[in-house]
């Protein structure tokens, strides 16, 4: 756009509709977008070499970013979320790391507990053996069989308070990891509703933000054919131009912290 109308402003500044300093301020305009953009390439390369990094991807490897920003923006466009609705923590890893270890310290206090029951083992053998002069005589001495059945019992009498001094130590991991699960389940409500207030609020920002832009747009537009036909000035041109700017780079920070917001929000609650 400010190319155009820069090629516009230099026929008009020949047919001598405007002055010289109208169209040196869009020049200026021009080559500042221009300085910004090669900037927000260079960005945008930097944040892709930090993604590769990341990955684990060779770095001097090209990669290519698919993906429409505006599909991904709408995705995240849902219904605003109930802050008080019910929260469930059983998504969360950590919570079911949690869990797995309060069944672990049960499984560990009852094989410690089964070490006072008496254990009583039984074994068997059997066995032959032949004792001859001539192997093949069978008028000689036959097989002498030998079989051996018992049972061992086992049982504590003392053991010097050991084992219940173990018992009484599980007991107390037991219930340090029940009170950690209590504090984990608080912490995950915090983090979900915090994460939904955080959410509806960058919605409906985002939402402003597109309605600023597009109203912004629409001032730019109507000050850009107000100072073509000559019934404008530059100054009210400029100001709507830059007004435009801002409007354009809020509308895509809302848009930034709303696609934050969602993905906090996604794993708050466990999805991701």
């Amino acid at each position: 756009n400010l190319r155009e109308n820069l090629s516009e402003s230099e026929a008009n500044l020949e047919a001598g509709f405007i002055e010289k300093l109208d169209v040196d301020r869009i020049r200026l305009s021009l080559s500042t977008l221009e300085t910004q953009q090669e900037s927000v390439r260079g960005n945008a390369l930097i944040a892709k070499n930090l993604l590769k990094f990341q990955m684990g991807y060779p770095i001097d490897e090209d990669i290519e970013i698919v993906g429409d920003l505006e599909r991904i923006f709408n995705n995240a466009l849902v219904d605003q979320v109930e802050v008080d609705a019910p929260v469930v923590a059983d998504n969360r890893p950590e919570y079911q790391v949690a869990n797995k270890g309060l069944e672990l310290s049960e499984v560990d206090i009852n094989r410690l507990r089964a070490g006072y029951l008496p254990t009583l083992n039984g074994f068997a053998s059997h066995s032959q053996s032949l004792q001859r002069d001539d192997l093949f005589d069978e008028m000689e001495t036959d097989w002498l069989p030998a079989t051996i059945v018992g049972v061992n019992l086992n049982f504590s009498l003392f053991d010097g308070f050991n084992r219940r001094a173990k018992i009484q130590r599980a007991k107390i991991t037991q219930e340090k990891t029940i009170k950690e699960i209590n504090q984990l389940e608080r912490s995950i409500q915090m983090e979900v509703r915090n994460a939904r207030i955080q959410y509806n609020n960058a919605q409906q920002q985002a939402i402003n933000a597109k309605k600023n832009m597009d109203l912004a747009e629409e001032i730019y537009t109507t000050t850009q054919v107000k100072f073509e036909e000559g019934i404008g000035s530059s100054v009210e041109s400029r100001q709507a131009e830059m007004d435009f700017y801002e409007a354009q780079s809020n509308h895509i920070n809302a848009m930034y912290d709303l696609l934050s917001a969602y993905a906090e929000l996604q794993k708050a609650i466990g999805e991701i």
